[in-house]
């Protein structure tokens, strides 16, 4: 009975898959053919060669290359789905790079995954008889931004010589387009629930592997995928990578607008166990400015919601919380203690906050040491500052190695020196041009539910400011690309609204 169901389940998505022109059937049709064909020469493969893992990773690979290209073809909403999957929760950092797929430690799976959906989105959109309207602001200022960048970047890696991980200080300028495939993934209208579904669930699954950071679990494989850092943080300690981070802020966001208004049990649940997900990953990164930045946009974003949606996300967030930590003190043994560890570093990282703390902090000596070198780079060059790749000079890691500097905790000097004041100008003008953006989406719309979305980027932008002085969140490919989605996400509500009315919501919350 259960192969019945699911042969007619195959059956069902390959029907839709299939449905469309016939130039996409024909396409799929020898899509399927070479499939075959692929397959019986791995198999050929397997028995006849004696060390067959070159050839199966070769067709391993064209196997997913065509797999892409179907999806491209028919599917190319999913491909923003798997970019988020595999770009910002589960495989990224120092993982791809041990399987030979990262060039310089700056273009990842979900990056691509990101930039084919990009591509077949806007084939996608040409197509469309009804096309939906981009606006100009998630057009001009980014894609002009991704113009200079790419000049830059090129500049720096032939001309320059500039050929090492450092090139990453510019990739993040990239991610402000990726507001664009958002756009058109969601406007296509097939993908709402499985967009808001992938990020909670994402959430539950990176929240987990923090929780292995956290405890020492898994060890090696978790260093594999790129989770926490050689690097020791200022209390001795490993830190969640802020590529996990950018996208916990956007989902705890989401889900605190979603559990406010669910009234379906689905949504209420995974919007629950999502937010706190995000909101466990936020608490492990432990950092003073994290925690004050999302405490700033969590006050934004409830100030959005409605009074009685407002006051069942506050009862249901805060009888979730105490039953979380009762269950986990109940449980008691090793996940008890490391509870309890967790929460004593985040108290000693909040305790660090006081002034005479400050004082004594030998880190901040440090950052004004590079802050000022920064400085002088960009007062070499304050058109154009020092370009991608330019180092701060140097420092020891844990192992004792000499690592560059590449990186500098502040998102104004920063910028500034890499980029100079024309780059700069740029990445705020993006910045202006989105917060605007959310500010036009919300005076359009007038579902509530849609209306309290857009004030997850408005949050998400507070919270990036927060951080600003002490981090380069605000130019890190990883944040950009949170808070770029988030944008797209409020844009693509007013084109449903166009469309379906404002009488129903984006997903069934529930009446």
């Amino acid at each position: 009975m259960s192969l019945a169901r699911t042969t007619i389940g195959i059956g069902k998505v390959l029907d839709r898959l299939a449905s469309g022109s016939p130039g996409r059937r024909n396409v799929l049709v020898t899509l399927i053919i070479l499939s075959g064909f692929m397959l019986i020469a791995a198999a050929l493969l397997i028995l006849l060669a004696t060390n067959p893992r070159t050839p199966l990773l070769i067709l391993g690979g064209s196997l997913a290359a065509i797999f892409m290209f179907g999806l491209m073809l028919v599917r190319p909403e999913w491909l923003l789905l798997l970019g988020i999957i595999f770009g910002h929760t589960i495989f990224y950092g120092k993982f791809p790079n041990s399987l030979g797929m990262r060039i310089k430690d700056s273009v990842g799976p979900g990056d691509i995954l990101f930039f084919l959906a990009f591509v077949a989105m806007i084939v996608y959109w040409v197509n469309q008889r009804n096309r939906p309207t981009m606006p100009r602001a998630m057009l001009v200022l980014p894609i002009l931004l991704f113009v200079y960048t790419t000049v830059y970047v090129i500049i720096a890696f032939f001309f320059w010589g500039r050929q090492d991980n450092a090139l990453i200080q510019a990739i993040g300028w990239f991610y402000f387009t990726l507001a664009i495939p958002t756009f058109l993934c969601l406007t296509s209208g097939r993908i709402w629930s499985s967009f808001f579904t992938v990020i909670f669930v994402s959430l539950v699954v990176g929240s987990i592997f923090a929780l292995c950071v956290e405890a020492g679990w898994l060890s090696p494989l978790i260093e594999k995928m790129g989770y926490g850092g050689k690097s020791p943080r200022s209390f001795g300690d490993l830190s969640v990578r802020t590529n996990q981070l950018g996208f916990a802020v956007l989902g705890t966001l989401i889900g605190v607008v979603v559990l406010a208004f669910a009234k379906n049990s689905y949504w209420k649940i995974i919007s629950l166990v999502g937010g706190l997900g995000g909101a466990f990953i936020i608490f492990l990164d432990r950092g003073r400015a994290s925690y004050g930045g999302i405490v700033v946009a969590l006050i934004i974003v409830v100030a959005f919601i409605p009074g009685i949606p407002r006051f069942r996300f506050l009862l249901r967030s805060a009888t979730a919380l105490v039953t979380a930590v009762l269950i986990i003190l109940a449980i008691g043994g090793e996940i008890g203690e490391k509870f309890g560890d967790a929460y004593e570093k985040a108290e000693r990282a909040v305790a660090l906050t006081s002034r005479e703390a400050i004082q004594a902090d030998e880190g901040i000596t440090y950052r004004m040491r590079l802050l000022r070198q920064a400085e002088a780079i960009f007062e070499q060059n304050p058109l154009f500052g020092g370009g991608p790749g330019v180092w701060f000079g140097t420092t020891v890691n844990r192992q004792f190695e000499t690592d560059f500097i590449a990186f500098i905790d502040n998102s104004w000097t920063y910028p500034l020196a890499v980029g100079g004041l024309v780059g700069m100008a740029l990445i705020l003008s993006c910045y202006a041009s989105f917060v605007w953006l959310t500010i036009w989406a919300f005076l359009r719309l007038r579902n509530p539910f849609h209306r309290a979305l857009c004030s997850v980027p408005l949050g998400h932008m507070a919270w990036l400011l927060v951080c600003s002085p002490v981090n380069w969140w605000m130019v890190d490919r990883f944040h950009v690309a949170a808070f770029s989605v988030g944008v797209g996400m409020v844009t693509a509500l007013v084109y449903y609204e166009k469309i379906n009315g404002s009488d129903t919501s984006v997903i069934d919350v529930g009446t």
